[in-house]
């Protein structure tokens, strides 16, 4: 169970990390004013609309919230398996 629970997080924090800056590029695409990126604006895909807008930027707020509870979630885990198995996890988890 521990695995199955282990691989979900893993999944759901590759997929937060990948969607996170596409649904704030896609809110930003939705609005008056553009990405810029090192002082130079990223192209705009989308048009002005207030809807549209509002929903990447929800989508991306609940995003980062489920991403910083995923984070949690990671460090109680690994706070666990000390407590439970000493120091091998960490040596499993290091590079040799």
């Amino acid at each position: 169970m521990q695995e199955k629970a282990a691989q979900a997080s893993h999944q759901l924090l590759y997929a937060c990390m990948a969607l996170m800056p596409l649904s704030g590029y896609a809110g930003s695409n939705f609005g008056k004013y553009p990405v810029k990126s090192f002082g130079y604006a990223l192209p705009q895909l989308g048009w002005e609309s207030a809807l549209l807008q509002n929903l990447f930027r929800q989508a991306h707020a609940t995003l980062a919230w489920l991403l910083f509870a995923l984070i949690v979630l990671h460090m109680l885990a690994v706070v666990y398996h000390l407590v439970k198995s000493g120091r091998t996890i960490l040596r499993r988890m290091s590079p040799h």
